[in-house]
């Protein structure tokens, strides 16, 4: 993964990757986000946010990592390399069906069409990704230094499968070019 923003902040960078990792090895985070009142002093007896559908799928997430025995899986990872010519001409291939499609938005459905291609969709018919935010800037100062570069927001994004094929699937940029 390479993205910009990442790179001036490698501190958020390193306690997402980690939080990630903790997260897919059904280990409990570290330093898990606060979704405390931010206003609140410290020591007065903190209240909990009321709870949202976003807060209500991170405890649920959290809860079932706890209860689940980590994998005994080796991990891989990957890393994707883009030169600017392809991404251009991947665009002009969908300028048709998106045309105000930037790269991270080509790259983003090339991401989601892998997803549709190998995550089974659930019962709806619709495929789905956690999708973690930083909110440290929605938040009074000073940030308690435990939550540096972990004041996360989890959220679930679901999406039709047949949605994502239709706005970038005809493209040859995102088809499967074999294994």
């Amino acid at each position: 993964m390479s993205c910009n923003h990442m790179n001036a902040d490698p501190t958020c960078l390193t306690l997402l990757l980690k939080s990630w990792t903790e997260v897919h090895r059904h280990q409990p985070i570290a330093y898990p986000p606060s979704f405390l009142l931010p206003a609140a002093p410290l020591g007065s007896g903190l209240v909990p946010v009321n709870r949202t559908k976003s807060t209500s799928y991170l405890a649920d997430k959290s809860q079932a990592a706890a209860a689940a025995q980590a994998p005994s899986v080796k991990m891989a990872s990957a890393t994707f390399k883009f030169s600017d010519s392809i991404i251009k001409q991947c665009l002009s291939e969908i300028r048709d069906r998106s045309p105000h499609a930037t790269p991270f938005d080509f790259l983003a459905a090339l991401f989601w069409t892998r997803v549709v291609s190998l995550k089974k969709p659930r019962h709806d018919h619709t495929h789905t990704l956690s999708i973690c935010v930083d909110f440290r800037r929605l938040l009074q100062e000073p940030l308690p230094y435990g939550y540096f570069g972990n004041a996360l927001n989890f959220s679930l994004l679901s999406v039709k499968g047949e949605e994502i094929h239709s706005r970038v699937g005809a493209s040859p940029c995102v088809r499967p070019q074999g294994r």
